[in-house]
């Protein structure tokens, strides 16, 4: 068996014993561009996703290469397509904007896990 092959069994045993203890977050994908700027999901169409939520205050540099205050990091233990403009709906109702997205990538370049590190909206 091939390292890749293994690092994917081990994220997949980590995911099944750990789903049980994910809070689930909202999802809210961006759907396009316009002249005004991405087009989000509304909360009511916001996909449920489960996720390890750590609650911080680190300053991160994000993906624009500048400093920003992250103040939540979710890791999914599952491919989850994330987009800097996308917006995530924190369990206690808070709203924060993708600061940076991490994780451990294979030979193709996928992440064989997610780390999302979220900037609060209010």
């Amino acid at each position: 068996m091939a390292i890749p092959d293994i690092i994917r069994s081990v994220v997949a045993i980590a995911e099944g014993i750990a789903r049980p203890m994910m809070p689930t977050v909202m999802h809210r994908m961006t759907l396009g561009q316009d002249m005004e700027g991405p087009i989000i999901q509304t909360p009511a169409e916001a996909v449920a996703r489960q996720g390890i939520v750590e609650d911080i205050a680190e300053e991160v540099r994000g993906e624009d290469n500048t400093e920003q205050l992250a103040t939540s990091k979710i890791t999914f233990l599952v491919a989850v397509p994330v987009q800097l403009t996308d917006v995530f709906i924190m369990p206690d109702g808070t709203q924060g904007g993708v600061v940076r997205r991490a994780g451990m990538l294979d030979e193709n370049g996928q992440p064989y896990y997610r780390e999302v590190f979220i900037g609060r909206r209010g």
